[in-house]
């Protein structure tokens, strides 16, 4: 890579004593060093020149003052166009070249290691510990809201620790002292490094952009500083930005558990929106959160009361079911909240288990919620979601005081409604049936509520007699007659089948006609 001139002239003078001559204004950035060679051509060079070739060069040979002027043996006569170091001491050139090289391998091997971070799935710690390697001033990044993410080890060896909290949050003092200066507030939009003063000392800081929107900064915390210091620490902050900023983009997110959660959720959505999901990509991204192939999983899809006026705020809920249950993920899918459980990772602060703790969270946020029955491989996952709005759709409507309703609880219901469609019952309904209804109705007799009353006793001829309150006797007359009116069979699995399904449908048309 190439340098800046801020990094190598601040490298330089905490090596050797040097006189800074001269500094041109604006970025700089130099390649390898070389030694000076009469009608060389200079640009974006560090040059190792005597005083004498100095005084008789050719500045139109420079093409511009991109360029830095080492010199060993004093300071030249003439003025310089260009940066220009002298070196108080006697030292070898072929030591300051040496150096210098050593210089260019470091701040090479630092921005590869940032390139590799950002590129292969690296993480913002990872990025402030390789800034170990070029930088002993203590280095941090706060978010948006104050918040510790990342800071290097030399940060607490100097007694940054005093400023955080247990949550990893800037103290609320030094916060106070931010908000209530209008000259911090104006910081935020400032695009390069910059520098500011408060009451823990000097910072140096670049912020974090994404999507033109402020997210967060990256500091270097100094007691003092001097200009070369504060030129150096602004070019490594500019550099490292770049790369913090695309780091970003790639996780959208600055949390460790929320990097690794929207990778997930990009899966999960994957899923919900009918794309290819394999198992072998959920095992490498569960993995990532813990979680293992064949964990039994769970989704549930939370929405208002209809008992109430109030409104999803799905971003919150779902943050906050994350930072209470373990072993939960949410996501907002078709304008409702999703959550994934997996019940074999689950845990709640009180100890309690996933119903009785949903139960509590639904009721006291005005809620509620469509279960999904359990499964385990992540390609029955969109089948889930279809089960969460069935049991909501069934359950808000058979059973309205609950606050969850599991889809094994209303499968058959529907099932019977899946298979009536728009027909009226009548059309499907067993013939054999509706034409017993037609006796009563005509006779004043009982047939079909004799009839219903035995098949719910699993065809047990006493038990029917002692709920109907007859004799066993009367009972089996009445039968014999429902097989003479209507042929009847009740040997054969496929009629039996039939005229439950029938006597549940006409049972379910009769409830809700009385409601």
């Amino acid at each position: 890579m190439k340098v800046s001139l801020d990094m190598l002239i601040y490298r330089l003078s905490k090596k050797f004593s040097v006189d800074i001559a001269s500094v041109p204004q604006g970025d700089i950035f130099l390649e390898r060093p070389v030694f000076y060679v009469e009608g060389m051509a200079l640009t974006h060079q560090a040059v190792l020149i005597s005083r004498e070739q100095l005084d008789v060069l050719n500045h139109d040979l420079i093409r511009n003052e991109k360029v830095l002027f080492m010199c060993t043996d004093g300071t030249p006569d003439k003025p310089c166009c260009g940066a220009l170091m002298t070196f108080c001491q006697d030292v070898l050139p072929a030591v300051i070249f040496n150096y210098l090289q050593k210089l260019f391998d470091q701040f090479d091997k630092w921005d590869e290691a940032i390139k590799s971070i950002c590129y292969e799935g690296g993480s913002f710690q990872d990025l402030i510990d390789s800034c170990d390697m070029i930088l002993e001033e203590p280095m941090t990044i706060v978010d948006k809201n104050f918040r510790y993410i990342a800071f290097s080890k030399r940060s607490i060896e100097m007694g940054m620790g005093a400023y955080i909290d247990d949550d990893n949050n800037i103290t609320a003092d030094i916060v106070n002292e931010f908000v209530s200066d209008h000259r911090f507030a104006d910081l935020y939009n400032v695009r390069s490094a910059f520098s500011y003063t408060y009451s823990l000392g000097i910072g140096h800081a670049v912020n974090m952009f994404n999507q033109g929107t402020y997210v967060g900064r990256i500091i270097i915390q100094l007691s003092q500083s001097s200009d070369i210091i504060k030129r150096f620490c602004l070019a490594v902050l500019n550099h490292l930005v770049l790369y913090a900023e695309k780091l970003y983009n790639n996780y959208q997110s600055f949390n460790k558990f929320e990097i690794r959660l929207n990778s997930i959720r990009n899966f999960l959505l994957d899923g919900l929106t009918r794309k290819y999901v394999s198992e072998e990509q959920w095992e490498k991204i569960a993995l990532e959160n813990g979680w293992h192939q064949g964990d039994e999983l769970q989704l549930i899809q939370l929405t208002p009361s209809p008992r109430y006026d109030k409104n999803l705020y799905a971003e919150y809920l779902g943050s906050e079911i994350e930072r209470l249950w373990r072993g939960c993920i949410c996501l907002e899918f078709s304008n409702q909240l999703l959550m994934l459980v997996n019940r074999d990772k689950f845990s709640a602060p009180d100890g309690k288990g996933l119903n009785q703790t949903l139960a509590y969270f639904l009721r006291d946020s005005l809620l509620i919620a469509g279960m999904s029955r359990p499964f385990t491989e992540i390609k029955h996952l969109f089948s889930a979601y279809e089960q969460t709005k069935i049991s909501l759709d069934l359950g808000a409507r058979l059973e309205p005081s609950r606050w969850y309703f599991k889809f094994d609880d209303y499968v058959l219901d529907y099932m019977l409604h899946s298979c009536r469609g728009p027909v009226d019952p009548e059309l499907i309904c067993s013939e054999k049936l509706l034409k017993l209804k037609k006796i009563d109705a005509e006779r004043n007799t009982e047939y079909y509520q004799t009839l219903l009353v035995y098949i719910n006793c699993r065809l047990n001829a006493a038990a029917t007699a002692k709920k109907l309150f007859i004799q066993r006797s009367t009972f089996l007359y009445r039968m014999e007659r429902i097989r003479e009116l209507v042929g009847l069979n009740l040997d054969s699995d496929n009629d039996l089948l039939y005229l439950m399904l029938s006597f549940r449908i006409l049972e379910d048309q009769k409830s809700h006609s009385i409601k």
